[in-house]
């Protein structure tokens, strides 16, 4: 049974790093541009349109009118103003990921098996029917664990070197683990990083498609480079992410979903999620994060209208597209489950959401406290 995780900045911020998109525009505006007034106006114009996602800076770039922020070298500015935010994000979230560190030796490898597990019994939050088929499915044809992640860290890679490889492959990591009272050797892939890793000098930032960017000259220009572009730019410079997690997606038997922010500027995933869901008819389960997900509610069993509503958000970019068209009838929707978003006490007064994963034990673990600032 193949279970692919999408992971999002959910996760990374459920750790405890300081990684939404607000937490880097207020570090973003606080910088002195002073010096560059091209900048300094560019600064002040993202803060004025920023929200919490950062697919709102990706489209911020696609929307704006570059030919009328500046007639005269519009090509130069747009150039300018990327390769700065680029870079000041590029250190702004090094800085961040850098506060995770795994303990040393079996310590870290404990840890990491453990994580993994937790991983693995999600299904104790499914509960009926779904918990039970789930259950069934593993037991009789066990699980290949593959995880897509769309963030810029590698933690879930340094997670996944932990585990001993497998003779035959070094690409992919065996783990044990006891799953309803019988012992099972579990293969998990070498995650998919599709917008790459700021640890490896190659991520991908920008828009979905041409279509996203309005001005017509940037348009042109970012045509002919690639610039700004996801899937040329993954296309130009052979790294393939996206023809991997495609791949993943269409051999999956079930998609666990955390922490994403459904964006336009990943229009092509939710494209393929979709074919997934409702082409397929195979299972997806929306483990909702709170200001991440756009999908917050509490679902108890998740009633039609709250499964509706959930899975409107979650494909929203795709709306007045004909070839995508929400089937909410009850066959469609038998296949996926909404897991509750219920707040929790962790004690000593701190408050979380629902742990599926046991994020904030691996934090408590693993993320060193620097006051979430940049050094």
């Amino acid at each position: 049974m193949n279970i692919t995780y999408m992971i999002g900045n959910g996760f990374d911020i459920a750790l405890g790093l300081k990684t939404r998109y607000s937490d880097f525009m207020e570090y973003y505006h606080g910088l002195d541009k002073t010096n560059n007034p091209v900048l300094a106006r560019f600064q002040d114009l993202i803060w004025k349109k920023h929200c919490d996602l950062w697919s709102c800076a990706e489209e911020a770039f696609g929307k704006e009118d570059w030919s009328g922020f500046d007639s005269v070298n519009t090509v130069k500015t747009f150039r300018e103003c990327l390769l700065d935010f680029q870079r000041e994000f590029e250190s702004y979230l090094t800085n961040q990921w850098k506060r995770f560190a795994l303990p040393d030796g079996d310590k870290g490898v404990d840890v990491a098996r453990q994580f993994l597990d937790r991983m693995l019994h999600v299904e104790r939050f499914m509960g009926g029917r779904f918990a039970r088929e789930f259950r069934q499915s593993v037991l009789q044809s066990g699980i290949r664990l593959r995880i897509i992640v769309f963030n810029y860290t590698d933690i879930l890679e340094q997670i996944w070197a932990e585990m001993p490889k497998r003779q035959d492959d070094n690409n992919i990591r065996t783990f044990d683990i006891v799953y309803d009272n019988r012992k099972m050797s579990i293969d998990i892939d070498r995650p998919c990083f599709v917008h790459g890793l700021l640890s490896r000098s190659k991520y991908l930032f920008g828009v979905d498609n041409t279509d996203q960017i309005s001005d017509k000259v940037i348009k042109a220009e970012c045509e002919r480079v690639g610039t700004l572009i996801k899937p040329y730019m993954d296309v130009d410079s052979g790294l393939g992410y996206d023809e991997t997690a495609k791949s993943l997606i269409d051999s999956s038997a079930m998609i666990v979903t955390f922490g994403l922010s459904f964006g336009m500027s990943d229009r092509v995933w939710w494209e393929r999620l979709f074919q997934h869901v409702f082409g397929s008819g195979r299972g997806l389960v929306i483990c909702p994060y709170y200001k991440e997900d756009r999908v917050v509610m509490n679902s108890g069993d998740a009633a039609m209208i709250d499964m509706q509503r959930a899975l409107s958000e979650m494909f929203s970019s795709l709306k007045g597209d004909q070839k995508y068209k929400l089937d909410f009838s009850r066959n469609r929707l038998r296949n996926i489950r909404l897991l509750d978003d219920l707040e929790k006490d962790v004690g000593n007064g701190i408050k979380t959401r629902c742990d599926y994963f046991g994020l904030y034990e691996l934090g408590k673990a693993t993320v060193k406290d620097n006051g979430g600032g940049v050094k």
